[in-house]
């Protein structure tokens, strides 16, 4: 009975210790994905580069609490980057002009 009382006493400060460790991974990767874009944002700025630092910046100007908004914002500024780069504008491209050949008899 009493290693069954220990087990609960153990999972219980588990459980409540789980939350805090998850909202500190996910500042850290928020910290280290921060890092990383500002980065990219001042050797190359890119689209991607500019909607990532703004989904960062929004979730650092609300401060949320709750972790859940941490990783989602972590999840948005990833999307952001990894999105395709628009096409560049198509070239008009001009038919080859050919000219009939000439059969000598």
């Amino acid at each position: 009975m009493r290693s069954n009382s220990f087990i609960l006493t153990v999972a219980l400060v588990a459980a409540m210790l789980a939350p805090g460790a998850a909202r500190a991974r996910c500042a850290d990767d928020l910290a280290a994905l921060q890092a990383r874009v500002d980065r990219a944002q001042r050797m190359k700025p890119t689209a991607q580069t500019a909607a990532a630092a703004k989904v960062l910046q929004k979730f650092n100007a609300g401060d949320a609490e709750d972790e859940i908004d941490c990783y989602n914002a972590v999840a948005r500024a990833r999307r952001a980057l990894a999105a395709a780069a628009p096409d560049a504008p198509a070239q008009q491209v001009q038919p080859l002009q050919v000219q009939p050949l000439q059969v000598q008899k």
